[in-house]
Order: structure tokens, then C-alpha cells, then sequence
């Protein structure tokens, strides 16, 4: 049975199911006997549109049709500059469905669709950005995808606006495109050439989405990781004041602002603001030795790892009573990776006088650490047992 509230052309029509069967007998009836005047039939309105509204059982509406073969991507890439927003996105819907294929996502590549795609990126439709954007992050894993957005320099820019956008949803699509698209070493190097380490730092420092701050945070990291030009951007923009992140309640964004670190104090600058910083960034990885979460630990020992390099920075340590809780995480064993980076933090102290006299007392206990038959890291404890040991 149809209902009138499902087609346009019967709107004006009201069902019920409240009339007995014997009632429409006996109006059948009496119109046989006589005949009925012709102003008693209702008026119906014209037929405002052919197409049915009912959708047969199991047909995603959300989807456009899909041709056969090598003719569905050509199909789409028309679509997309269809008048009709509900067709643009159907063919969006549809194309990041067929982009997770990699037969599909290479045949995407090929026809250049990524072009097509920049300037729906500027759309006033949220749903438009969103979807663009996770086309672009499935095409960002296949290699020549990384390589064809990169080409069009118009789509970077296009994703750095994108991270302003007043919509929550569409910030968190451009972060992590954004993070996919640093996962290779060609793309970062155009990334840092297109001054994305000053587009995240900005951003950083203006989001309040968690999960967005951690996306920035884990391709700030890749940049800097990847990316030796990338170090001098970041601190001279003041990158070490990232650190206030250290104290943000969510231990992802404080496990990711302490690797960030880790990666800034491998450069000599950095070495240099650890100290010197007016925040006392090393007083704040110290505090984070002592983290509930395991893997900021870890980022912070590293981060403590490399800024112990310099001389302020070992003397520093005396006055944070650095050294005991470094001896103390020596002893965790089953934590490899924070064992071998005390380990080494302790090694760079041991290379100041003062604090190589006080480990000297507890060099029988550093002798005894189990290191759980990891060869690497019986290697960095004989480095700093050998340098405690050692004699001008």
C-alpha cells in the first residue's frame, strides 16, 4: 500500500485505515445506483516530480550509482561538479568507499581526481570538507597519492585553512590527513618548505580539541624526526614553549609534547633553551619520571637523555635530584626502553665531576642491575659503569 506522506503528488491526501470494510461496500453500492456529480471529486495538485521518494529495501541513498568497471571513477569525477549538492555528495560517498580498494585508489590517482577534489575543499558544506578530506587521507596511504597531493600545492593550502575551520569535525579530518601525509620522508620535506612547522605551532597554541592537539603533536614529532631544517623553525619560533603541554591533564598530549622535546634537544639550540628557558623545561620532565602513564615516562627520559648533553644542564640536575629517580628506573627491567634511557641520561652526568663522586658510592649497585639479558642494554650499563670508573 502507498501512503500520501511519501509522495509529493498525494501530500495533499489524507489515509486512514479507520473505515470498515462494510462502509466501502455500501458507498460502492450507492454509487452504481446513481451517479456522482463531477464537483464531488477532490482536486489533486499537479505531479510536482517523477521520481519516486520510496526507496526499495537495502539501497544506501547516501551513495550514487556506481558504473561497471573502468567507468565508474570517470563516472564520479563528473559528479563531483554536478549543480546539485546531493549529488556532489553521493559522488563523494561513493568515491572514498572505492578508495579504500587500492586497484580503485591507484585508478583515482591516475585520472587525476585529486585536482577535482581541491576545490570542493573550499565548499560551505561541512559534510563536502569532511569527506574531501577523508579521501585525501586514504589516498595518502598509497605512495604515488603522497606524492600527487603534494604536487598540488593549492590542497596544502587548502588543509592548513582547514585547521581554523569552526567545525570540530573538519579540523580533526585535516590534522590527521595531515599526519598521514608526514608519514613519508619526500612529503615532509615539502611540508617544512611550505612552513607547516609554523601552521602546527600556531595551531597548537590556539586548539582545544584533545584529539586534534595530539594529531598535531605526532606530526610535529615526524617533522622534527625527519627533518633536520625543521629543528631550527620550531625553535625559532620559540618551540620549546610547548613544554606548558607537559601539564595538560590528558597523558597523550603529555607523552607527545615530551617526545616533541626529545626531538628539539637533539639539536644544539635546543640543548641550549632546555636550560635556559624560563619555564625550567627539566624540572617538568623530572616531575614526569614520576608519571602514571608509562610511555610518558619514556618520552620524558628520552627528552632528559639528550638535554643532559651540556654542562648548565648536568650541574642543573644536582639541584632537581635528578639522580635518584634515574637510579631508581635503572632497576625497572621490565620496561626496557625507560631502563636504557636512564641509563644514558646517567651517563651523561657521570661525565661532570660532581656527580660522577656521588655515583661513585652506588657503582656496586649499578654492576648488579638486571637487565633481563637485553645485550643492548648490558652495553650502555658497561658505558656507564666504565665511565663512572673513570680516572683523568
Amino acid at each position: 500500500m502507498f501512503f500520501g506522506s511519501q509522495h509529493k503528488y498525494m501530500l495533499h491526501e489524507i489515509c486512514t485505515r479507520n473505515i470498515s470494510s462494510k462502509m466501502f461496500d455500501r458507498l460502492a453500492d450507492r454509487a452504481i445506483e446513481r451517479p456522482i456529480p463531477s464537483e464531488h471529486f477532490p482536486k489533486h495538485d499537479k505531479l510536482a516530480d517523477y521520481e519516486v521518494e520510496i526507496f526499495a529495501p537495502h539501497v544506501d541513498v547516501t551513495r550514487a550509482k556506481v558504473a561497471f568497471g573502468d567507468r565508474a571513477i570517470p563516472k564520479l569525477r563528473k559528479e563531483l561538479r554536478n549543480r546539485n549538492i546531493l549529488v556532489v555528495k553521493q559522488a563523494l560517498c561513493s568515491l572514498l568507499d572505492m578508495a579504500h580498494d587500492p586497484e580503485k585508489a591507484v585508478q583515482i590517482i591516475s585520472l587525476n581526481v585529486i585536482p577535482w577534489l581541491e576545490k570542493l575543499m573550499k565548499s560551505d558544506d561541512s559534510f563536502i570538507r569532511k569527506t574531501v578530506l577523508q579521501i585525501l587521507r586514504v589516498i595518502s596511504d598509497q605512495p604515488r597519492g603522497k606524492c600527487s597531493i603534494c604536487k598540488t600545492p593549492a590542497i596544502l593550502e587548502n588543509i592548513s585553512l582547514l585547521l581554523s575551520d569552526p567545525e570540530t569535525i573538519v579540523r580533526k579530518e585535516a590534522a590527521y590527513t595531515l599526519l598521514v601525509l608526514a608519514s613519508r620522508h619526500l612529503v615532509v620535506k615539502t611540508l617544512v618548505e611550505e612552513n607547516f612547522i609554523n601552521i602546527i605551532v600556531y595551531h597548537l597554541e590556539k586548539e582545544i580539541n584533545e584529539d586534534i592537539m595530539t594529531y598535531l603533536l605526532e606530526t610535529l614529532e615526524l617533522l622534527l624526526d625527519l627533518n633536520e631544517i625543521a629543528h631550527i623553525n620550531c625553535l625559532k619560533i620559540n618551540g620549546c614553549n610547548l613544554a606548558a603541554f607537559l601539564e595538560n591533564p590528558n597523558p597523550r598530549i603529555r607523552a607527545k609534547t615530551a617526545a616533541v622535546l626529545a626531538q628539539l634537544f637533539i639539536h644544539q639550540l635546543g640543548k641550549e633553551q632546555a636550560v635556559q628557558h624560563e619555564a625550567d623545561i627539566m624540572k617538568m620532565l623530572t616531575i614526569c619520571l614520576d608519571d602514571e602513564d608509562e610511555i610518558v615516562k619514556i618520552n620524558a627520559s628520552a627528552a632528559l637523555m639528550f638535554g643532559l648533553t651540556t654542562t648548565p644542564a648536568k650541574l642543573h640536575a644536582l639541584n632537581l635530584k635528578l639522580l635518584p629517580r634515574l637510579l631508581h628506573y635503572t632497576q625497572i627491567s621490565n620496561c626496557p626502553s625507560l631502563q636504557r634511557n636512564c641509563i644514558k641520561a646517567l651517563t651523561n652526568l657521570a661525565e661532570a665531576p660532581v656527580n660522577r663522586a656521588k655515583l661513585l658510592k652506588v657503582v656496586d649497585f649499578l654492576q648488579n642491575t638486571d637487565c633481563n639479558g637485553n645485550k643492548d642494554i648490558e652495553n650502555h650499563l658497561e658505558t656507564l659503569v666504565n665511565t663512572i670508573l673513570w680516572q683523568p
